[in-house]
């Protein structure tokens, strides 16, 4: 009797995990850049607010503007913008699909279509070598083979 290739199986797991560690670690950036853009936009609506509160105390006194309360409440102003602008551009690199030039060629996209078919092909055959091992009907899935290369649509 024939023991399952467990190097195969070794590396397919560990691809696995590879790539769930990309996942997770994209997810985690994208979350933490969201909230740091959520909290520039939230300090620079305060400062909108201020600004609004002495011009509307100025213009109820019938006062002149003074340069020295405005001027930092402008300048945090356009900080602020620059920050929301930055943010806003990473955050929008996490939502964006990668352009058709970043993309694999077609012939290593067929490559890597292939290594997966294998990898399938292989994981069926070590399921069928498990089962004969733990006399398990052959019907009882051992591994589940999840398919990300199709696009999944916005709910």
């Amino acid at each position: 009797m024939e023991l399952p290739n467990f190097d195969s199986l070794k590396k397919a797991f560990s691809d696995a995990v590879q790539v769930a560690t990309k996942v997770t670690k994209n997810a985690a950036a994208a979350t933490k850049a969201n909230i740091n853009l959520l909290s520039e936009q939230d300090k620079l609506k305060k400062a909108y607010a201020e600004l609004g509160k002495l011009c509307y105390r100025d213009y109820i006194a019938k006062a002149e503007p003074d340069d020295a309360e405005y001027l930092p409440i402008f300048e945090s102003i356009t900080e602020l913008t620059k920050s929301v602008d930055t943010l806003r551009t990473a955050v929008d690199g996490f939502r964006t699909p990668k352009a058709p030039e970043e993309e694999a060629p077609a012939e290593e996209k067929a490559d890597l279509q292939q290594e997966l078919e294998d990898l399938h092909k292989e994981l069926d055959d070590l399921e069928k070598e498990l089962h004969k091992l733990d006399g398990l009907e052959e019907s009882a899935p051992v591994f589940e083979v999840v398919d990300e290369t199709s696009e999944k649509k916005p709910e």
